[in-house]
């Protein structure tokens, strides 16, 4: 049986076998030498919190009350963050983090974590984060001359999230066609049409230089082309 007086989970190596065969993973960012799942990982007491992550990563998190800054850390990093999290749909860290920004998995039935001679008790979740196409940590328009940036705290903005009814929201995301914008900027994309058309442009040419698309194949990932 299992018992909620551990909150660290072992991943099944046949689910990371999976996961990895898509990913290609360089990085255990939460692991032991006994279940790392990659060359490359840190252990708990460097503290994989405190350091950067970079490549593609692997996070299976303790389970407990630190988890929402685990998942935090993935969607701020500038990685592909790929976490096996339990789907605690109901949480704050799932609102604020997975469901806006993160492509989930719903896994069917219940896992069978490594050592473990049964099924978990709680449903688990694959949620994948991914590094955006422009380059983060400052507004979008930070070096425009003729728009100049005011202070505030950052947000997140998926560039084609309103279009089709919202259908491209998860497109942007798995793509990484998301941008950081000041709060005046963030105004100034969702109430001035030409700084949309052209944030919207520049991240067209950015996905296709990312994934070697042509503007046909990104038409048929997204629907139309923005060029």
């Amino acid at each position: 049986m299992f018992s909620y007086r551990t909150d660290e989970w072992e991943t099944p190596l046949d689910l990371f076998n999976v996961l990895d065969g898509e990913f290609h993973f360089t990085l255990d960012v939460c692991a032991d030498p006994k279940n790392a799942k990659c060359k490359k990982y840190f252990m708990k007491e460097q503290n994989g919190l405190a350091q950067k992550w970079t490549g593609v990563c692997w996070c299976n998190p303790p389970y407990g009350r630190e988890i929402g800054k685990w998942v935090a850390k993935a969607v701020k990093s500038f990685a592909t963050v790929v976490m096996l999290l339990p789907a605690r749909t109901d949480t704050k860290w799932f609102h604020d983090y997975c469901l806006p920004f993160g492509e989930i998995r719903f896994l069917r039935g219940r896992v069978k974590f490594g050592g473990s001679k049964n099924n978990a008790p709680f449903p688990s979740m694959v949620v994948i984060f991914r590094p955006s196409v422009f380059p983060t940590g400052e507004c979008y328009y930070a070096h425009d001359k003729y728009s100049a940036c005011y202070s505030g705290d950052l947000v997140r903005h998926e560039v084609y999230h309103h279009d089709q009814g919202g259908a491209t929201r998860e497109k942007s995301k798995r793509y990484g066609a998301w941008v950081t914008l000041c709060p005046t900027h963030h105004g100034f994309v969702h109430n001035f049409p030409q700084f949309n058309k052209d944030l919207q442009k520049d991240a067209q040419r950015r996905v296709m230089e990312r994934y070697g698309w042509d503007v046909d194949t990104f038409r048929k990932r997204f629907g139309k082309s923005y060029l």
